[in-house]
């Protein structure tokens, strides 16, 4: 990237916000992370799962990747792939959020959080840059390191420091819950795509209960 090209960071402050005011906080790391999370951390008790289905099989894995939206809505058991305990209120609910009335727009639905919702040019040009620096240093840059190739690449100095702030905060949190002997110094977040990616799993695990696919399709 030319110094001279212009980085729009204009939305960090409301990304900043998100970032904390979410509990998606295990979820950034990408998809290596929350299966950590799922498999070592969840079944201490904390969320019960559904006796009558598996919580370690492949379908397990799939729906964990969904497990935050799906506990947060809440649908009943994390690993129920048929969300079997959304009432009917709630169904109406998830249907007026997400406008999935008919399974054209439940198919959509999935399709734009796959696709464009997982892609913010800002987020990805930001962490691209992290990712070429960390490439050129053989370790990963450190706070100021990272700001200032962001400046440099045309990024304003303020908004930079507060996606660098943002970004490592989740970081130590994460290194924090998961622990430092999981989540080494050396793992770093790379996308912000594990999100969007957890909800596309959410509304098409919600879609069996709605009406518009059955499970094998869903999955």
């Amino acid at each position: 990237m030319h110094g001279s090209a212009r980085v729009d960071l204009n939305d960090l402050g409301s990304l900043i916000g998100w970032l904390f005011a979410q509990w998606w906080v295990w979820v950034v790391v990408g998809v290596v992370v929350l299966f950590f999370l799922v498999v070592w951390i969840m079944p201490a008790a904390k969320v019960k799962p559904s006796e009558a289905y598996s919580t370690d099989d492949r379908e397990a894995n799939e729906i964990a990747l969904g497990f935050l939206q799906i506990v947060n809505q809440p649908s009943g058991p994390w690993n129920d792939p048929t969300a079997s305990a959304l009432s009917a209120g709630e169904k109406k609910r998830l249907v007026e959020m997400w406008g999935v009335a008919t399974r054209e727009e439940w198919l959509a639905g999935i399709e734009r959080l796959v696709t464009v919702r997982r892609r913010r040019d800002v987020w990805v040009t930001c962490l691209a840059i992290r990712a070429e620096l960390a490439g050129r240093l053989s370790r990963v840059p450190k706070s100021k390191e990272w700001a200032a190739a962001i400046i440099e690449a045309g990024g304003d100095k303020r908004d930079a420091r507060s996606f660098v702030a943002a970004i490592e905060g989740v970081e130590t949190q994460v290194r924090k819950l998961v622990g430092k002997d999981i989540v080494t110094p050396d793992l770093y977040v790379r996308t912000l795509d594990g999100y969007a990616l957890g909800q596309a799993v959410a509304l098409a695990t919600w879609g069996v209960a709605l009406g518009h696919a059955d499970v094998p399709e869903a999955r």
